[in-house]
């Protein structure tokens, strides 16, 4: 937190409304954020699975490993977690995201916006992030409306077929 200076951004807020900041979101309200979460969650899968020897090899994993310049790494890098380690490991990584979006999207955390700006390329980069994730539950919406209709039109094709089952059996 010193490092990147969050306890100086973070120092006048309110701990509350910065606890509701990083709540993890609500699917029906929030979809862009569930969807940007969720593809998060797949790339740090596909990560995890890539960053192997058999994959990548071992002279990369040293070199990913390396601290200093000068200095070769002791140890290979490893991608391994434990199921507890990767559960917290991720919900950070959620809750940083939560805060990320809502700050700069939820016009409900407008005066609670930190004193921190992005760059032009985090803007662009963001806005492009959430573009994609609205594209994305767009999609999502448009094929559930169409099954919705499916359904629906199945629904009453049934009721049709069973009053004229029922009007032919009289």
């Amino acid at each position: 937190m010193k490092r990147v200076g969050w306890a100086r951004h973070l120092k006048e807020k309110n701990p509350d409304r910065l606890r509701a900041a990083v709540e993890p979101p609500n699917a029906s309200e929030e979809p862009e954020l569930q969807v940007i979460i969720k593809s998060f969650g797949r790339i740090v899968s596909i990560a995890q699975s890539i960053a192997v020897p058999e994959v990548v090899g071992i002279n990369a994993l040293f070199e990913v490993n390396r601290k200093i310049a000068t200095q070769k790494p002791a140890m290979p890098f490893s991608s391994y977690m434990g199921e507890d380690t990767l559960k917290k490991y991720r919900g950070f990584w959620e809750q940083l995201l939560c805060y990320l979006y809502r700050m700069q999207e939820d016009e409900a955390f407008e005066a609670d916006k930190p004193g921190y700006q992005l760059t032009s390329a985090q803007k662009d980069a963001f806005k492009a992030l959430v573009r994609a994730a609205d594209n994305r539950t767009d999609k999502t919406e448009a094929a559930n409306d169409r099954t919705d209709r499916t359904g629906a039109a199945d629904n009453k094709t049934d009721r049709t077929e069973g009053r004229q089952s029922q009007e032919s059996d009289s």
